[in-house]
């Protein structure tokens, strides 16, 4: 038997507050959503934001994308889906949603057509009105689809993220102290990351894992040295045996007091 350590992935959810500012917030989110076309592990996975700000974030994001991006059908910069496999499930994601009433907002800048599946390119897609009925909220997404979930109260967007499996991160925007402390100690998570997305996995001083369905254990540093290597304890006993001697019978009431100690202890 051996020491394991799982980093599994799965649904991290970006939580955006009511005093998040939006531009910086999308800027951020779309940065790592678009790293790779979304096919990390870390990449953020659904939006949890208050109905009223929806179509701001909305506006954020489009500019967001177009400011990367100028380009996608034969821009390097955009990332392929890995392959035909890939390329097809992102479609079958986006159609289920669509036949089940969601808002698809392609954030496309120059509307080209991505349809060749030898480019595999797949543009950044918001998925509004999502329901729980949809693959987008119940599957891990691995690509560029980000679909919105809105909420009324921080108390509505705990219970949404503690409902479902615990996530690799947390995504929280807020600048207020007691939100920030409310959510740290009312969800699980392998991470919190506030105000930003996916950059404390750079950092090898902060223990990178998941936790529950995310994973177990963690890695990065010295964290990793401990968990993949096996720590071997040598014991050299002194010459007197002292460390035994209340083991050995007869016992003394000494030895029952000790123990009674232990015991109480």
């Amino acid at each position: 038997m051996v020491p394991v350590t799982l980093e599994l992935g799965g649904k991290s959810p970006v939580l955006v507050c009511a005093d998040a500012d939006l531009r910086e917030m999308a800027e951020r989110i779309l940065t790592v959503k678009t790293f790779n076309a979304g096919q990390i592990c870390l990449s953020p996975d659904y939006v949890l934001i208050q109905e009223e700000r929806v179509e701001d974030f909305v506006e954020q994001a489009k500019a967001a994308v177009a400011a990367m991006y100028t380009s996608l059908r034969d821009n390097d910069d955009y990332t392929s889906m890995l392959n035909a496999g890939g390329f097809a499930r992102q479609h079958a994601l986006i159609e289920d949603a669509r036949i089940k009433g969601a808002t698809l907002v392609s954030l496309n800048p120059l509307n080209e057509d991505l349809s060749d599946p030898a480019k595999r390119k797949v543009a950044p897609t918001l998925v509004l009105g999502t329901t729980d009925e949809m693959r987008v909220t119940r599957e891990e997404i691995f690509g560029p689809l980000l679909p919105i979930v809105t909420y009324g109260t921080l108390e509505d967007a705990i219970a949404y993220i503690n409902a479902r499996a615990r996530p690799l991160a947390l995504y929280l925007f807020s600048n207020n102290l007691d939100v920030r402390s409310e959510v740290a100690a009312r969800t699980t998570s392998g991470a919190l990351i506030v105000n930003d997305a996916m950059t404390h996995v750079f950092l090898d001083t902060l223990p990178f894992g998941g936790v529950g369905a995310s994973g177990m254990g963690h890695y990065h540093g010295e964290y990793g040295f401990r968990a993949l290597s096996h720590a071997k304890p040598v014991f050299v006993q002194s010459e007197g045996g002292e460390s035994n001697l209340l083991m050995r019978a007869p016992y003394s009431e000494g030895a029952e007091q000790v123990i009674a100690g232990l015991i109480t202890a």
